[in-house]
């Protein structure tokens, strides 16, 4: 029997990864399982110290940005292409650099976000300042 899950339109998904280089096979289920119940947009919020660490010389660590980069748009493309939805829109944000703050989302506001997917120790901060879906 298969089991039936909640597609969201727009969805965010937030992980912390200890380096640049450590998205693992875990980071990357926790891609695809979020990628599979979204139908329009996921956005994908990485926070890592390596951002805060390169925040003056991001070049220096362009191999491993793009790196990773490249590993989770494979996985968000490889979902897309077994929907058969190759228009799914998939963002990758990383804290610091690009000013976006998890924590001040309103998923309460039909413009932004359905859910918020991630491991639940990167929730809790959120979950405190949210009163909507979090998985």
């Amino acid at each position: 029997m298969s089991q039936i899950s909640t597609i969201f339109k727009r969805a965010l998904l937030h992980f912390s990864l200890p380096s640049f280089t450590s998205f693992n096979k875990h980071s990357q289920e926790l891609v695809l399982l979020s990628a599979r119940q979204v139908s329009e947009t996921l956005d994908i919020h990485v926070s890592s110290p390596d951002v805060e660490n390169y925040k003056n010389v991001p070049l220096t660590a362009w191999t491993q940005v793009h790196n990773l980069l490249s590993s989770i748009y494979v996985a968000t493309a490889k979902v897309a292409y077994e929907k058969g939805q190759p228009l799914l829109e998939f963002n990758v944000l990383f804290e610091e650099w690009c000013g976006y703050s998890v924590e001040l989302c309103d998923i309460d506001n039909q413009d932004q976000y359905e859910v918020i997917f991630g491991d639940e120790k990167d929730l809790i901060l959120i979950r405190s300042n949210t009163s909507s879906k979090i998985q």
